[in-house]
């Protein structure tokens, strides 16, 4: 008798997966195994309409019956504990096995934590599932005096949402502009603007030492000896990949589990995807993306190559945020070498801003201009070669730019 495929972590990825083996002709047993009661839903609305009460539940991600549709078999609210990579044996924490022919890794990630003091006392929040963005929701009220340490997407997400609620906010950030990784120190800093704009104070180049407080909370005292009143703090420094399982099972994890193009670790049995995959980036380095179009891309891909089926793919990196009233649409490493080019002023409305290495487009920002990311992300995707001269011409149009010089390098 054939072994079930298995795949171990029920959110986006692996629900992806999951869709993705039935349509290849994927015809056997399934099993997914998810930690979570039921984890298939939208992680990215958690800290916008779910926290500002536009929605108590977030939406699907998948077509609704997908588990009946695709005959999946779901063993819920329990977590792999233990890989057997010799006999295909995944042990659950309920006490049980279960025998595999392979196996599809989607265990996602978790808040990272600072070791500080304080960091479990009452009213320290992480947002990572549906609960924690009800549980936010509900210990907010108007004049609440909120902290959130760290200034990347997520912090400037939930400061947004809770901008107008009445809450005192402040985002302490270590790094001397908000949301440095993806969006580089220039449009840092004029988000930075907006934010303040909305009433958000932030404080930056500064770090925490400790959270005060002894049955509740009561301050967040920063390095520099500041101490600020909070009744809810927010820790939104990253995440860490949940690649415990697959250290366990032998297999080799930097910054997530490792894995080639295809998805695939170095046993034959094993694949990954997701937050948790330290997958190829264009540029030669692997790291763990934790976007939901990559997650959604990796799965796919990897889901595929479990059949045999391989299409390799170095990862570009592509995200999308609303912070301050602005959507923000992103692809590749803005901050990475080469020079930036902006078509349009950030201060004067909708605009894309270019990083152009060697005449190629390597990566891009779009801020309310969702018609023009279309045609830079193919730009970005197909390294198109042009004159950067006519990015910042706004007469003509992007489109035509494109149409002029796309070539795809191979």
């Amino acid at each position: 008798m054939t072994l079930p495929i298995g795949i171990v972590g029920g959110a986006l990825a692996g629900g992806t997966a999951a869709a993705t083996l039935r349509h290849t002709g994927y015809n056997g047993k399934l099993i997914l195994i998810s930690e979570e009661a039921s984890a298939d839903y939208d992680r990215p609305s958690l800290s916008k309409d779910v926290l500002c009460g536009k929605a108590d539940t977030p939406p699907p991600v998948l077509e609704p019956d997908w588990i009946d549709n695709y005959n999946v078999e779901i063993v819920a609210s329990q977590r792999a504990i233990r890989l057997d990579l010799h006999s295909g044996h995944l042990s659950l924490s309920g006490g049980s096995k279960i025998q595999l022919s392979k196996v599809l890794l989607c265990t996602g990630s978790r808040p990272r934590l600072p070791a500080i003091p304080g960091i479990s006392l009452p009213g320290v929040f992480t947002l990572r599932t549906d609960k924690d963005s009800l549980a936010i929701r509900s210990s907010v009220a108007a004049g609440s005096k909120v902290v959130i340490i760290g200034g990347g997407l997520i912090g400037c997400e939930v400061a947004t949402s809770l901008a107008n609620s009445g809450c005192e906010i402040t985002v302490v950030e270590a790094a001397p502009a908000l949301l440095l990784r993806v969006l580089g120190n220039n449009i840092g800093r004029w988000m930075h603007g907006q934010l303040e704009s909305l009433d958000i104070k932030v404080l930056l180049r500064e770090n925490i030492a400790a959270i005060e407080g002894i049955s509740s909370l009561k301050n967040v005292k920063l390095a520099s000896g500041q101490k600020l009143p909070a009744d809810l703090v927010l820790v939104a420094i990253g995440a860490e990949p949940n690649s415990e399982l697959a250290a366990q099972a032998g297999l080799h994890c930097s910054g997530g589990i490792l894995v080639d193009g295809c998805g695939a670790t170095q046993s034959d049995m094993v694949f990954a995807a997701g937050d948790v995959a330290s997958w190829p980036v264009r540029g030669g380095e692997k790291r763990s993306l934790e976007t939901y179009l990559n997650s959604q891309a990796q799965a796919q891909i990897a889901a595929a190559a479990l059949l045999g089926q391989t299409f390799p793919a170095e990862q570009v990196p592509y995200s999308w945020t609303e912070i301050a009233g602005h959507r923000l649409q992103m692809a590749g490493d803005i901050s990475g070498p080469g020079e930036i080019k902006y078509r349009g002023a950030l201060d004067e409305g909708p605009s894309v801003i270019f990083r152009v290495q060697n005449g190629k487009v390597g990566a891009v920002v779009a801020i309310d201009s969702p018609a023009d990311f279309g045609v830079a992300k193919r730009m970005v995707d197909e390294q198109t070669a042009l004159h950067t001269e006519e990015l910042v011409d706004t007469s003509i149009r992007l489109r035509d730019i494109h149409k002029k010089n796309r070539k795809v390098v191979q």
